[in-house]
């Protein structure tokens, strides 16, 4: 095993016995929401679809990060999988953290935002962070594990031909062999540019439940779509095993569409308008002009510079 590299045993049991295993990523645990109870439960949590073990892990009184990481985690044993909660803990790339060390990682302060380039350096130096997708596609790399689900991905940041800004995401998908699961990009940002490079990279989309790429938590546009659209999970499943027959190197995404009961209006958002509050953009269409800061704060590894070209987010 890879020095830095710890899998828990209940995965590597369930990889070595051919069990379902799905890699989920904690920089949205560290990095995405709030560190306090959520002021009132979104209307998701009320659906009837929601297993009763996700539902659980929110309360009055449950940090939403916390409960966030533990949701996750519960969504995919709900479907029979073992869930790899991959973060790095202590100097250690751990796949399939506990409960407990998942707590842990989440209530740290000095916490950092592990991309595929940072993992190593923090490790080497005891520290600790939440994988972002291109840091858990390292981790599903070095572990064996075949399926990666997670909310949104990284991409091409508006304002990209002023400032090429594209994020790790997309080469780590490139490279992976894995099929990452996810309900689109980010929605800072710009999305057809994103699908574009997806393109570039040679990476198949697969629309399950939708027929073009959606912006995480809204449908996206109908004039981009996917590569091939899935008839459901296990035809989903198939088309990556076909993908993965021809070319042993490169990840497939498959793209799904939120329930209505979690997507928000079709409408384009920036992260921050010059007074500081969220405004619509109608069209689907690069904005030179904004370019929003896409990370929450985040401490760096000591002595690493960030590229000019590529955002670790």
């Amino acid at each position: 095993m890879p020095r830095f590299l710890r899998i828990s045993d209940e995965v590597r049991d369930a990889l070595a016995a051919g069990r379902p295993v799905v890699a989920l990523e904690t920089a949205a645990v560290t990095h995405g929401l709030p560190r306090q109870p959520l002021e009132a439960m979104p209307p998701s949590i009320a659906d009837p679809a929601l297993p009763d073990a996700v539902r659980a892990c929110f309360g009055p009184t449950v940090p939403a990060h916390r409960a966030l990481g533990h949701a996750l985690a519960a969504a995919a044993r709900a479907e029979g999988a073992v869930p790899a909660v991959v973060g790095l803990l202590r100097g250690e790339l751990v796949v399939g953290l506990t409960p407990a060390e998942l707590d842990e990682l989440a209530d740290l302060q000095e916490v950092h935002k592990i991309s595929a380039r940072d993992a190593a350096l923090v490790a080497s130096r005891g520290g600790s962070g939440g994988t972002t997708v291109a840091g858990t596609l390292l981790a599903c790399s070095l572990a064996g594990i075949p399926v990666f689900a997670t909310g949104g991905i990284g991409g091409v940041h508006r304002g990209y031909a002023e400032r090429p800004d594209i994020s790790a995401d997309l080469l780590a998908i490139r490279d992976a062999s894995t099929l990452v699961v996810t309900a689109g990009a980010k929605s800072i940002l710009d999305l057809p540019a994103t699908v574009e490079m997806l393109d570039t990279l040679g990476v198949p989309l697969v629309g399950l439940g939708t027929a073009f790429f959606p912006r995480f938590l809204s449908a996206g546009s109908p004039d981009l779509r996917v590569n091939a659209e899935a008839r459901d999970e296990a035809d989903a499943a198939r088309l990556f095993d076909a993908h993965r027959s021809l070319q042993r190197r490169g990840a497939c995404c498959s793209a799904f569409l939120l329930r209505p009961s979690t997507r928000s209006p079709p409408t384009r958002w920036n992260a921050r308008s010059p007074r500081g509050s969220a405004r619509p953009i109608a069209r689907e269409q690069p904005d030179p002009k904004s370019r929003p800061s896409s990370c929450p704060p985040s401490r760096r590894p000591p002595g690493a510079r960030r590229s000019p070209r590529t955002s670790q987010c």
